[in-house]
């Protein structure tokens, strides 16, 4: 019973170090994980080794002090085409970002993007769309 006491002493007492020379790391990957969430990247499906990009467009835009900006991004897959990921790539890292909405995407041969804007700030987005082309 002592030996199972000490043994859960030591491992309490091992794990509290390890924590404490961990906490650097920790902060950094909070830090690493606050700044990703400030990011309103979105993404639908599933991309593929053999998918190749089927169109890449960017919108970059500054807002008005009062004013919401909104822009929509559409692309029609070509003939024997088929989506199978989109991604939406917020490039604002401090939160500033926009609100991005897809319809269509994944298993179809369109796909929307709308983009809105924070009010008073602009939208900084890339919009990737992957699939096959049979």
């Amino acid at each position: 019973m002592e030996l199972a006491s000490s043994l859960v002493r030591g491992a309490v007492a091992g794990a509290s170090r390890a924590l404490d020379g961990s906490a650097q790391v920790g902060d950094t990957t909070t830090e690493l994980s606050r700044k990703q969430a400030e990011r309103f990247n979105h993404t639908v499906g599933v991309k593929w080794p053999d998918d190749v990009l089927l169109h890449q467009e960017s919108k970059n835009t500054i807002s008005g002090v009062s004013e919401i900006q909104t822009h929509k991004c559409t692309y029609h897959c070509r003939r024997n085409e088929v989506i199978t990921y989109v991604e939406v790539h917020d490039n604002c890292s401090d939160g500033t970002g926009g609100i991005p909405k897809i319809t269509g995407g994944q298993g179809q041969d369109h796909v929307t993007v709308e983009l809105m804007s924070q009010l008073g700030k602009g939208v900084d987005f890339t919009v990737s769309v992957y699939g096959r082309k049979g």
